[in-house]
């Protein structure tokens, strides 16, 4: 029997458990950019980031897995994918760098470098397109793996967002895997949900006593293994297992029926993580950090409540109508015309059902 499309019920509607996911994700990711600079090596703010990693870019290459579909390429979802993902991260690479030309007087022409967060766009393209090969080959979730950890011993880096699209795609993997097999609907009962539950206290228990001890480029997963190999491939399989059960335990927790406002607002989650890289530079950049400093925790705690606002109002259907050319643009500019030969495609944009679109960058401490 044919799966239905991604994120969707077979009764035709949004999955709203998905929608709920990418809510908590996109959220935390908005949260921890605007706490970076704030952040100094072994605080309590970097307590919090590895508290909460596994629940932003693994929870989002994980549900952008389920999004995802391993049927072989069609001129449709050929066309899809260069719509809500390439247009997309074309047009905001370049909104990026002219924002940061506006700020700095600088125009970065590294263009092998995402900018901030668009490195997920990246990583996006490349597992959607890899997906329908891999999983047509035997072990292909070991083969995943065992390229996440060989990845550490090489130099690429960020560049194209290698590194990082290698080393997470078992988690994107993870997620198509899961929706396949149906593992959803196997993770019931109280003794698997009360075993979740430990299982997400353990982790932020766990994140906070690593603060000091794990460097950023080891849970960054953005760079190689430096001057230890052999505790750096160690830390990376420990990491990728934590993430694994994370997810599984957020899989088994999240409600299947709509949360208020929560699931709404996650529908429309990726307009608030592309549109807040934006906000976030220019706050930054005119001064932001500096006020929150001399402020003192009262301070801090009015940013954490400003950031969580501003990410639900960014994902407020009317919001997103507004600044739907920009998000879902139409990409006529970026497609040869073909009109003369089949009829159009329909755009399903970041924020369509096909897609899960893009994911914030991990935060770099300072």
């Amino acid at each position: 029997m044919t799966q239905p499309p991604g994120g969707v019920l077979e009764t035709g509607r949004r999955d709203p458990s998905m929608d709920s996911l990418r809510f908590i994700a996109v959220t935390l990711v908005m949260l921890f950019h605007f706490l970076n600079p704030l952040a100094s090596p072994a605080g309590p703010l970097e307590g919090m980031f590895l508290a909460t990693w596994a629940l932003r870019v693994p929870l989002l290459a994980f549900v952008a897995g389920w999004f995802s579909s391993a049927e072989l390429p069609t001129r449709r979802s050929v066309t899809r994918l260069l719509q809500s993902v390439v247009a997309v991260y074309v047009l905001f690479d370049l909104l990026l760098r002219v924002q940061f030309f506006w700020l700095t007087g600088r125009f970065l022409t590294t263009w092998d470098r995402p900018m901030f967060g668009l490195w997920f766009l990246v990583s996006l393209a490349s597992w959607r397109v890899l997906l329908p090969y891999l999983v047509r080959i035997r072990w292909f979730g070991a083969v995943s793996v065992a390229a996440a950890l060989l990845i550490g011993f090489t130099s690429v880096g960020a560049s194209f967002s290698l590194s990082h699209t290698i080393a997470q795609f078992p988690l994107f993997l993870l997620g198509w895997y899961a929706r396949q097999v149906g593992l959803r609907e196997r993770l019931t009962g109280p003794v698997v949900r009360g075993t979740a539950v430990a299982i997400l206290v353990s982790s932020v228990i766990l994140g906070w006593e690593l603060r000091g001890v794990i460097a950023h480029r080891v849970w960054a997963m953005d760079a190689g293994y430096g001057d230890d190999p052999a505790k750096g491939v160690l830390w990376r399989a420990l990491l990728l297992c934590w993430a694994v059960a994370v997810q599984l335990s957020m899989l088994a927790l999240v409600p299947r029926t709509r949360i208020p406002l929560i699931t709404a607002c996650g529908a429309g989650s990726m307009s608030a993580y592309l549109l807040h890289q934006l906000i976030y530079r220019q706050w930054r950049y005119n001064g932001g950090p500096a006020q929150i400093s001399a402020g003192g925790w009262p301070a801090l705690l009015g940013l954490i409540l400003a950031v969580l606002a501003l990410a639900v109002v960014l994902m407020l259907p009317a919001v997103r109508r507004w600044v739907r050319p920009v998000v879902q643009p139409t990409a006529r500019w970026f497609l040869r015309d073909e009109s003369h030969s089949r009829s159009s495609v329909p755009v399903a944009g970041v924020d369509g059902l096909p897609e899960l679109g893009p994911e914030p960058d991990v935060p770099r401490l300072r």
